[in-house]
């Protein structure tokens, strides 16, 4: 469903309802349970997330204005999520037009660090 209103095939993609345990990060059982989750990723061994959420955001240009549409569903949130596993942070600076172009969409920006030997 969402793939055909955005026009786009998601690299991954988790019914309502499916629990999720990503790697040895432990969860807490009340957050554990998805939405219905679609994912673009973008892999990279950068440490600047701002990179990484660049890729992504050239990915999505050609579809912007499905996006758009999307988020402004009663039920949809959208948001840009960055999940960071390593030995030491990644830079956390994002410029002004990547976070311009992110809310233009109807996104938020959420992050998620994983930092220590355990997530390296």
């Amino acid at each position: 469903m969402i793939s055909d209103l955005l026009g786009l095939l998601c690299d991954k993609e988790w019914p309502m309802g499916v629990t999720l345990q990503h790697g040895n990060v432990p969860r807490d059982p009340k957050v554990r349970t998805a939405a219905h989750t679609w994912i673009l990723e973008c892999r990279s061994s950068c440490v600047a997330l701002s990179k990484v959420v660049d890729m992504l955001l050239l990915r999505l240009e050609p579809h912007v204005n499905n996006v758009k549409r999307l988020a402004g569903l009663p039920t949809v949130a959208v948001k840009v999520a960055c999940v960071f596993y390593g030995e030491g942070p990644p830079g956390l600076w994002f410029g002004p037009e990547v976070m311009a172009k992110i809310a233009d969409m109807g996104a938020g920006l959420d992050i998620d660090l994983y930092i220590g030997e355990e997530f390296a």
